[in-house]
């Protein structure tokens, strides 16, 4: 793997590491999202899960050359994920500012991925 790969994904696993772990923590700022959003906190903490997983598989694609199809699945993942967030945001009427982490996260997944395969 070359260094910039490395640290795209790396940085996104420790992002989406850290919004998983916001989560399934059920951490206030977690619990407010999961009211606006009408979720349950089960289906809050699972998301966290999702996010934490996928940060994790990031990381081992882009660390471990043998796993490097764990990375390009982790970021299909969080691509799905993110897709998820954005129309989650739009139902809930957020603001576009506060919707656009979503598909910007979800670029920088699917761009982390392809690096990850290109450089396997």
């Amino acid at each position: 793997m070359n260094i910039a790969t490395i640290v795209i994904a790396l940085l996104l696993a420790l992002a989406f590491a850290a919004s998983g772990v916001v989560k399934i923590l059920s951490l206030p700022p977690a619990k407010a999202d999961a009211d606006r959003f009408g979720m349950s906190y089960n289906a809050f903490k699972g998301i966290g899960v999702l996010e934490f997983l996928g940060g994790a598989g990031l990381a081992v694609g882009a660390l471990v050359a043998d796993f490097w199809w764990v990375g390009v699945a982790a970021a299909v993942g969080l691509v799905l994920l993110t897709a998820g967030a954005l129309v989650t945001h739009l139902k809930a009427g957020d603001p576009a500012a506060k919707a656009a982490g979503a598909p910007l996260f979800g670029v920088l997944s699917a761009v982390a991925g392809v690096l990850i395969y290109l450089n396997a």
